[in-house]
């Protein structure tokens, strides 16, 4: 007779939220919902607009376009890079071997190497105005940075540096010598060995420290550059000024979206450790199974649960960014082409 396992709704919610590709639908529909939410008209941008020349949103279009389409794609080659590792290395090939220690890293790799580009194009494009300005007060790095922004960048970033540390010391070497399993002993078993789970530990913490490094590096370098650049003309510093506020918020929230992804991927990774919590033994303590668990098994299940809610909302996050750079320019008026043709001439 055949045997049918059922399997109760918490169940399949649990299976389906233990696949990234399931928080990246999830993350994509609740994107779409904030923006039809949030995508109502704004009187102040059409006001800026309207009291905007045709010539001087060129002159910005022609600045400021490079940095703002790459801020747009920057979100979708993090979100493309993430979910392309998780198939392959999960279901076409084995690269346990060279590639596993970059498991936690990519998305922030991707978001370090799009960010330092984006503050590369605005190094090469425009260090000079076209009419200089009055004197302004002196800009730092944070003048067009949101705070908000800041402060939840830099709490993910220490929650994914905390949980590399502590991970990392618990670890133990495998056969290799490579610091990838948590040994969980039974207390009262001792003479049998330890279990050995899969972990998160050196082998995967160490290249995430170092590319978080990176990634801190690369996007103070983009607000740097962003900040202390010269406006065109004293006649856009205000259209200048909103751009700019908008590609130093981009910028940090692309970094927090990665940061949150690979924080997502080590709590997976840590959570994997409490598979397994005890151990059968034929024909010893009449088939009971002996407890094994080990120092941190509470917090690994929070963060098991934790981890589709942050790539939940690392992928809306990443798609609302990539979204809503499709506005960041002032779109050339209708009266622009006689305008045009005289800057031409």
């Amino acid at each position: 007779m055949m045997s049918m396992t059922t399997w109760s709704v918490p169940e399949i919610a649990s299976a389906l939220l233990s696949l990234p590709i399931t928080s990246l639908v999830l993350g994509v529909f609740v994107a779409l919902v904030i923006e039809a939410w949030s995508s109502r008209p704004s009187r102040t941008a059409d006001a800026d607009r309207t009291d905007l020349r045709a010539s001087h949103r060129l002159e910005i279009r022609g600045r400021h376009r490079d940095e703002v389409v790459l801020l747009g794609v920057v979100p979708l080659l993090i979100i493309a890079v993430t979910v392309t590792d998780v198939l392959v290395r999960s279901y076409v090939l084995d690269m346990s071997a060279s590639i596993a220690p970059l498991r936690v890293a990519t998305p922030l790799l991707a978001a370090c190497l799009g960010i330092a580009l984006v503050a590369a194009v605005i190094v090469l494009r425009g260090r000079v105005s076209a009419v200089p300005g009055p004197p302004t007060a002196r800009r730092t790095w944070s003048s067009f940075s949101r705070r908000r922004d800041l402060i939840v960048a830099g709490a993910l970033a220490v929650a994914l540096v905390a949980t590399t540390v502590l991970a990392g010391l618990v670890s133990s070497t495998d056969a290799d010598g490579r610091h990838t399993v948590l040994e969980i002993p039974v207390p009262n078993l001792p003479g049998v060995d330890p279990l050995r789970m899969h972990f998160y530990g050196w082998a995967y913490g160490l290249p995430t420290l170092l590319v978080v490094a990176a990634l801190a590096a690369a996007v103070g370098a983009l607000l740097h550059v962003n900040s202390g650049r010269p406006f065109i003309r004293p006649e856009t510093t205000s259209a200048e000024r909103t751009i700019r506020r908008h590609v130093a918020s981009d910028a940090v929230q692309i970094a927090a979206a990665a940061t949150a992804l690979a924080l997502a991927a080590a709590w997976r990774l840590v959570a994997d450790a409490n598979e397994v919590t005890g151990i059968v033994i034929t024909g010893v303590n009449e088939g009971n199974p002996y407890d094994a668990t080990w120092r941190y098994a509470e917090l690994a299940t929070i963060a098991g649960w934790g981890a589709p809610v942050l790539e939940i909302a690392a992928f809306a996050l990443l798609v609302l960014v990539a979204i809503r750079t499709a506005r960041r320019l002032p779109a050339a008026a209708p009266s622009a082409a006689p305008e045009l043709l005289r800057v031409l001439r």
